[in-house]
């Protein structure tokens, strides 16, 4: 039991640490990227503005040049954050299987303590158990013993109960951080093609 209860602090304690650590990195990572986009912006308003007034043309190229730059630097900060995605993804694979293992441990023994106790504790051989004691201090151990049981039932239950929440969340997350790196892969390659096309111009 102390095992048991040791291992699920120890999964709840790493898989804490990984998903603050992976929160502050993409955190960062998408500030940068919001503000590359927001540079972005900015330089296609001045573009927009130069072409209606017909100014000088070498303020265009310019502009474009700056454009290119920054829309390299988006790629290769989307690529950085694929990765990160990529590498995050992976670890909480790692997670989900060893919570998966945790839990099937764990069902396998509570399913050996209600086997074990159905075949051999029902009321009338509980009742049985404590009158065949010798003396008073034997049949007093005996009822520790059966509430320590009993106690160990409940908390088996409770871990099962932990664990199947705890895989949920992670399902949840993990399907999120797909999505995310799916949306980033199609976003990374709108902005290579029309890299392209600018620096053809």
């Amino acid at each position: 039991m102390k095992f048991l209860k040791s291992q699920l602090i120890f999964f709840v304690f790493i898989i804490s640490n990984t998903i603050v650590g992976q929160q502050n990195s993409q955190i960062d990572l998408k500030k940068k990227r919001a503000q590359i986009q927001s540079e972005i912006k900015q330089i296609n308003e001045l573009l927009f503005s130069n072409n209606k007034k017909k100014t000088d043309a070498f303020s265009d190229i310019e502009n474009l040049n700056i454009k290119i730059k920054r829309k390299e630097e988006l790629v290769k900060l989307i690529n950085q954050q694929t990765n990160t995605l990529t590498t995050e993804i992976d670890e909480n694979i790692f997670s989900l299987d060893s919570l998966t293992q945790n839990l099937k441990n764990s069902k396998e023994s509570y399913k050996n303590i209600i086997v074990k106790s159905y075949k051999t504790k029902s009321g009338k051989s509980r009742l049985m158990f404590l009158l065949s004691s010798e003396t008073f201090f034997q049949a007093y151990r005996r009822i520790q013993y059966m509430k320590q049981y009993a106690n160990f039932r409940k908390k088996q239950s409770i871990n099962i109960s932990i664990l199947i929440e705890q895989i949920a969340n992670l399902n949840k997350k993990l399907n999120a951080q797909l999505e995310d790196k799916q949306a980033l892969v199609i976003e990374n390659r709108e902005i290579q093609k029309s890299l392209e096309n600018e620096k053809k111009e």
